[in-house]
């Protein structure tokens, strides 16, 4: 069960009082007290999931949106007509993408053949090692937390 491997390892550095808190707001559905999903939780889940995410996801689920989400920037860029003098959409190359929200870097090969900069951001470092093992990024980030100000 997801609680007892929670509880097992808490180096999410949620405090249990947090935790406790979001988890009686979500199921009572009382959305005002803890209207999302506490930073530390999120990125202590994913930690923890990282080395199963793609095999679970790919195989298990047959999630296909990095494929689909790629197939449909390919659709749009080449049905745009760009107004701008050198600018070429329709070649399916670009200078930069940003994958916010990477997680292992699913999506990562499939947009590196048509991007000069790949850049990658996830909350989780878990995910954003798997991504990094893919090879396919330019830079991979952690974005700055709330507590961090």
């Amino acid at each position: 069960m997801w609680f007892s491997s929670l509880s097992n390892d808490m180096s999410c550095n949620l405090t249990w009082p947090c935790f406790f808190r979001f988890w009686i707001a979500a199921m009572s559905g009382d959305s005002a007290s803890m209207p999302s999903m506490p930073e530390d939780l999120v990125t202590g889940l994913f930690d923890q999931y990282a080395d199963k995410f793609d095999e679970h996801l790919v195989s298990s689920l047959q999630y296909r949106t990095p494929q689909l989400l790629m197939d449909t920037l390919l659709d749009v860029a080449s049905s745009v007509v760009c107004c701008v003098q050198g600018c070429n959409l329709n070649s399916s190359r670009w200078q930069r993408a940003a994958d916010l929200g990477c997680g292992t870097g699913l999506m990562g090969p499939l947009l590196r053949r048509h991007v000069a900069l790949l850049e990658g951001a996830d909350l989780s470092a878990g995910m954003v090692n798997k991504a990094r093992g893919k090879g396919c990024y330019d830079r991979l980030v952690l974005p700055i937390k709330r507590a961090d100000f």
